[in-house]
């Protein structure tokens, strides 16, 4: 826990205060260890915590949202426009990232994101890595209020980190031994995957 703890510090020094960081943990943890992990990174800030543990267990996921102050985002792997739903009720998410090719398509994605709305939860597309699901993101973005995807164009930048400022950009080299993997966004956030 510890490492994961440095490697979120490690991010908030080379990103600097001006860029959000999005932690991504791919359903890893237990509750009680997503709790630990978010109550040892709240000081620097993050967006949000993605996907803390498996999402069947909503009761779970609503305890490690009261738990901490980092709003957590999930939705991925969700299939139907229930599973958002009994998240949403419980308020145990504050970004959705639904995945257009799996939940029932643009119709099925809208769905989800006017639920989202209705709980005042942020709209976070998954990219689905094709080229048709890249056409069915950008339609539903068209559709829908202000999706966070809107605020930049993603970009994948590892093992060294991008600092993009106007048109260029800057590497930025770490000073530790360990990099974690991580994405950058051109509006200035910066994604640490598990």
């Amino acid at each position: 826990m510890r490492d994961a703890i440095d490697n979120v510090w490690w991010m908030r020094e080379v990103a600097g205060d001006d860029m959000d960081i999005c932690i991504g943990l791919h359903r890893r943890l237990t509750p009680a260890e997503a709790v630990v992990l978010a109550r040892g990174i709240e000081g620097y800030h993050p967006m949000f915590l993605e996907d803390p543990m498996r999402f069947e267990d909503a009761d779970a996921m609503a305890r490690i949202a009261d738990k901490t102050h980092i709003p957590i985002a999930t939705g991925e792997r969700f299939s139907t426009i229930y599973d958002f739903q009994v998240l949403f009720t419980r308020n145990a998410v504050k970004y959705e990232r639904v995945d257009v090719c799996l939940c029932g398509g643009i119709t099925g994605s809208r769905k989800v994101a006017v639920m989202a709305e209705v709980h005042n939860v942020m709209v976070g597309q998954h990219y689905p890595l094709s080229s048709m699901g890249l056409v069915a993101c950008l339609q539903l973005d068209a559709a829908i209020r202000p999706p966070i995807s809107k605020r930049g164009l993603m970009r994948t930048v590892c093992p060294s980190i991008n600092r993009l400022s106007g048109g260029g950009s800057k590497t930025v080299r770490p000073t530790v031994a360990r990099q974690p993997r991580c994405q950058v966004f051109r509006a200035g956030r910066v994604a640490i995957n598990g």
